[in-house]
């Protein structure tokens, strides 16, 4: 099973180098298992790379926050490279250590993404990392096994 409070590389469910069909995504969005992302003949994914966002930070300074605001600032802390079809790394230039240890990509670095990728992406990586960041270690999640013993049968 993977382990949801490691770093994670994901896509887009909007890509449109995705060839999925629509429970197809949702099982993506439900596993993030890079294993099932499926990609047109001849096109190549917009990968993202999610780190685990510290929960301090998560509780006092993202969850106050409406989801516009929550996602973006959660996209600045939590995604650390974008691998684009061509192959070209855009990575953040990280301002200096803020609330909670934070370090935060800067607002260019934003824009940057934006540009390159489209905003409404950057929206839907930020609210996945602001999710991802408010996993509870022992509550069930859908991205690994509820915790203690496994049944017997």
């Amino acid at each position: 099973m993977r382990d949801p409070f490691s770093t994670l590389r994901v896509v887009s469910l909007t890509d449109p180098a995705l060839d999925m069909t629509d429970s197809e995504r949702k099982a993506y969005a439900r596993s993030l298992d890079p294993a099932l992302v499926k990609a047109k003949v001849g096109h190549v994914v917009t990968w993202f790379t999610v780190q685990r966002i510290d929960a301090l930070f998560a509780m006092h300074l993202l969850e106050p926050l409406a989801d516009a605001p929550r996602a973006l600032i959660a996209f600045r802390a939590g995604v650390t490279e974008i691998l684009l079809p061509s192959g070209e790394k855009i990575l953040p230039r990280l301002e200096p250590a803020g609330a909670y240890g934070v370090r935060l990509a800067d607002e260019e670095w934003v824009r940057l993404a934006a540009s390159r990728v489209g905003p409404r992406r950057v929206a839907e990586i930020g609210a996945l990392a602001a999710r991802l960041a408010q996993l509870d270690e022992e509550a069930f999640d859908p991205l690994s096994p509820a915790p203690g013993p496994a049944p017997t049968s």
